[in-house]
């Protein structure tokens, strides 16, 4: 799952690996990260990131975390 700020840019269709979604207008992607972790917990969600505010919010959900930095790695091995 890919999660952006604001309105799609372009007519975005989900890939068969990869649900792209849209915060829209009245709510940020780092919500929208948050409340999808809410919604998957148990460790079933993985969310890449180093924003503080999206850590807090994600490890209260129980969701697993990783760097960015790890994750490049993680692809590239």
């Amino acid at each position: 799952m890919l999660i952006f700020d604001g309105n799609p840019p372009w007519n975005s269709e989900d890939e068969p690996k990869l649900k792209v979604i849209f915060s829209g207008d009245k709510r940020s992607a780092d919500d929208t990260i948050i409340q999808l972790c809410k919604k998957f917990p148990g460790g079933q969600t993985t969310v890449i990131t180093a924003d503080k505010y999206i850590l807090r919010g994600v490890l209260e959900s129980d969701c697993q975390t990783m760097s960015p930095e790890k994750f490049y790695k993680l692809l590239r091995s």
